[in-house]
């Protein structure tokens, strides 16, 4: 364990729940313990619960009505459909993660029987961040899974061979 961990574990012994605790993704993967059994995704953030999740297929649980609000209503995703706007590499990673939490957010409401959410959500992130612009990442095989779910084939009937062609070159 590095000294960073054990100051965490420290705020964790000390905190006493009195005010939330909140990580994002990089951070949540860097703690040299696992975290996500514990953690709870609001938007782009985790928080951190004392409670573990009773869910052990999935990683971590999600919020869906406060993450679909911020992502969907508060969230700014100014210009990453503007293909006259460079971005940088840095840049494209902080949008994988974007593109991933809007994908666990999709899982979870198809989850929970809510399809139109779901298909809203994955319509809203392919529209707000296209491939042409900022190109695909490995989530957006997760992507494709999740349109065919939400009753999506066409779109990710499409989208899959987009990937194949530009993976292939053809």
């Amino acid at each position: 364990m590095t000294k960073a961990d054990l100051l965490f574990l420290d705020l964790l012994s000390t905190n006493r729940w009195e005010r939330p605790i909140y990580l994002n993704q990089t951070s949540l993967s860097q703690i040299n313990f696992d975290l996500s059994p514990y953690a709870v995704q609001e938007g782009n953030t985790y928080r951190i619960l004392p409670v573990k999740n009773p869910r052990p297929d999935r990683d971590y649980l999600v919020n869906t009505e406060m993450t679909y609000d911020l992502m969907l209503n508060k969230f700014k995703y100014r210009g990453l459909d503007d293909p006259s706007v460079y971005y940088t590499k840095d840049y494209q990673m902080q949008v994988m993660n974007h593109r991933s939490n809007l994908n666990s957010l999709a899982e979870a409401l198809i989850d929970k029987g809510e399809i139109d959410k779901a298909a809203n959500v994955l319509n809203f992130s392919l529209e707000k961040m296209p491939g042409h612009v900022i190109p695909y990442d490995p989530s957006v095989a997760d992507t494709v899974n999740l349109l065919f779910k939400a009753g999506l084939k066409n779109k990710a009937k499409r989208l899959q061979l987009l990937l194949v062609h530009k993976h292939l070159k053809l």
